[in-house]
């Protein structure tokens, strides 16, 4: 299952760890703060184990056929017939 970083903006100090320890560069300082881009970034986690403050979380993606077969399980659900 893939995923992306995300800041948690109230926990950055805006330290920059994260910035260097990033393979890919997705996460950069904008006013004090660390942002990823999430089209860069590969979901590694390698920013969430620099980050001392836990500012880092992953959101985990499901595959798009994961995404249609959950929907269509819902869908039966719903509706028996």
């Amino acid at each position: 299952m893939a995923g992306v970083v995300f800041t948690v903006s109230e926990r950055c100090r805006g330290c920059g760890a994260c910035v260097k320890a990033c393979p890919e560069g997705a996460v950069t300082l904008q006013d004090s703060r660390s942002y990823v881009n999430s089209k860069k970034c590969k979901g590694c986690g390698t920013c969430i184990l620099a980050c001392r403050n836990k500012a880092k979380k992953m959101r985990f993606l499901m595959p798009a056929e994961a995404q249609i077969r959950s929907a269509l399980r819902l869908i039966g659900r719903l509706d028996p017939e």
